[in-house]
């Protein structure tokens, strides 16, 4: 269940489903396919990500998370690779706006160098 342990997976839906969400097993698992798909994850990387930050169960596919990684990529000129390995050092990073977050502190950055 969602590529990870039932105990893991029951934990990360029950701290979703406790926020009150519309979050369903459904969701869940269609966010899960559609991680390991986009960034090529194998179980252990996805139940790390899934661990980590539960709270990607409840992102929107379409409207959150593959436009996040796109733009990111994009911007930053990162591989496929280079991509999977930075969420999966920072998994909040499926979370962050591009344009509130990602791109002000690249832009600061920017400023710097």
């Amino acid at each position: 269940r969602l590529g990870c342990s039932e105990d893991v997976a029951d934990k990360a839906f029950s701290k979703m489903h406790g926020r009150g969400g519309n979050l369903t097993v459904e969701k869940a698992l269609a966010v899960c396919e559609a991680l390991q798909s986009r960034l090529s994850l194998n179980e252990a990387q996805l139940e790390k990500i899934v661990t980590a930050r539960p709270s990607v169960l409840g992102y929107s596919i379409e409207s959150n998370i593959l436009p996040s990684l796109a733009a990111l990529q994009k911007r930053l000129s990162l591989s496929d690779e280079q991509l999977r390995k930075m969420v999966l050092k920072l998994p909040a990073v499926l979370g962050y706006s591009f344009e509130l977050n990602i791109t002000p502190s690249l832009a600061a950055l920017q400023e710097r160098l």
